[in-house]
């Protein structure tokens, strides 16, 4: 039976349960109608998809996490090999600017593979298991490989956001599965996967240090490819991005430990995809909070934040999740450039136009665009960078200032402090 798209009319007619719980439903930009203009385009693909093709990945893998130890793996295979540049679909390092439904539509075109039955997680387990052997060897190429793939029948047409990962395409049951082409492996690659008594984080830093991508990194850690051979798991995807970040993170702050601090307080701006940033430097030991709202104009929001100071954080960050750490590595990343340390302050305020999230990767990317610019402003006095976010910020800045567990410490005269919090905003 083919499978068609859901009409439009009703898309409007279903809701969705969105992140923070806002009603959408009541919104002029809907969460299922972007998921049916994004999947409009693939319909027809497939719908015209043979029981036997080949296709490329990009290269990209997924590891799912429900029912963990046991999950769902497999490589993403695009549904039109005619796309100039496959390997984009699965960088988001390179996305910066792209509106919320070009990124949709790209990753339509993606549909994920899996098995029938899920698989456990211990890749000592797995030997002879088809699927992962070939998600493993795919993660290792440097360009996209192609693969033969026999579905047991045509994918569903569906679309899911997560706030952690990029949005994931229709899901494609397979009975049988190979490598069709294999493209180079970059060598540092090649060199600590095959290395079966290095550490996990001591890959993922090397790997980082020769210049890997943040998410090679994380697509080759997912699969079990790094650490030792006793050790090596499959890591769903969602926990693979944060737990890339914060290791990378942990190994720059011991570097920068011994950097001398910047001259002056630093602020820094980046708004993208309805996220608006503003990173805030301070000549100061190494610290970090992130202070983060959703829908700053809503009575009812509330201020997430989690912080470190001088030592990286040993519990997760609850309140503000991946977005901590991906946050967090952007900053460290810019000042191991410098060679400078600071106490980094990282304001987020997400607006109604972000009506659908697309992964953390944008929080990382946001705030590397802010770093990669020069400051908005720079000054020596802390009041002054308070005024000036004040007038910028939607939510009152007094909020902040009240759920801050950094900005107490930063001045000894607390009673500056207590004047421009009761100051009015």
């Amino acid at each position: 039976m083919p499978l068609d798209p859901i009409s439009l009319e009703e898309a409007r007619l279903r809701c969705t349960v969105c992140h923070g719980r806002r009603e959408l439903c009541h919104e002029p930009r809907c969460p299922v109608i972007l998921k049916y203009k994004s999947l409009l385009p693939v319909a027809k693909k497939i719908q015209n998809i043979p029981r036997e093709f080949s296709s490329l990945s990009p290269p990209s893998i997924f590891v799912g996490r429900i029912g963990y130890p046991k999950v769902f793996v497999g490589p993403m295979l695009t549904l039109e090999n005619e796309t100039e540049n496959v390997a984009f679909l699965d960088q988001p390092e390179s996305w910066y600017g792209l509106s919320l439904e070009k990124i949709a539509t790209l990753r339509a075109l993606l549909t994920r593979t899996r098995t029938e039955n899920a698989v456990n997680v211990n890749i000592n387990n797995t030997q002879g298991i088809k699927i992962v052997e070939v998600s493993q060897e795919a993660a290792l190429f440097e360009k996209p490989p192609e693969i033969e793939t026999e579905i047991i029948k045509r994918p569903k047409l569906d679309l899911t956001f997560d706030k952690f990962s990029q949005p994931l395409g229709p899901i494609s049951l397979v009975k049988k599965i190979q490598i069709g082409s294999e493209p180079a492996v970059l060598k540092p690659i090649e060199k600590l996967t095959e290395d079966t008594d290095v550490k996990a984080e001591i890959a993922v830093k090397e790997l980082f240090e020769s210049n890997i991508a943040i998410t090679t990194i994380m697509r080759v850690f997912s699969v079990g490819l790094l650490g030792e051979q006793k050790n090596r798991k499959l890591v769903p995807t969602r926990w693979s991005i944060t737990a890339v970040d914060d290791i990378i993170g942990k190994t720059l702050i011991k570097e920068i430990y011994d950097y001398p601090t910047i001259s002056e307080i630093e602020v820094y701006h980046s708004l993208y995809l309805a996220n608006n940033f503003y990173v805030v430097l301070i000549p100061r030991h190494w610290a970090f909070e992130l202070l983060e709202t959703w829908r700053p104009d809503l009575p009812n929001h509330r201020i997430g934040h989690d912080h470190e100071d001088l030592h990286p954080r040993t519990k997760y960050a609850n309140s503000t999740a991946g977005a901590y750490y991906a946050a967090r590595l952007a900053v460290l990343e810019h000042l191991k450039t410098r060679q400078r340390q600071a106490t980094a302050l990282v304001f987020r305020e997400i607006y109604e136009q972000y009506f659908v999230p697309v992964g953390v990767w944008q929080v990382r990317e946001n705030v590397r665009h802010a770093l990669s610019r020069p400051p908005i402003l720079k000054t020596t006095a802390i009041e002054a960078v308070w005024n000036y976010l004040s007038s910028r910020l939607k939510a009152p800045i007094k909020e902040y200032l009240h759920h801050s567990r950094i900005i107490p410490l930063l001045t000894k005269k607390q009673t500056k402090l207590t004047q421009f919090y009761t100051k009015e905003t």
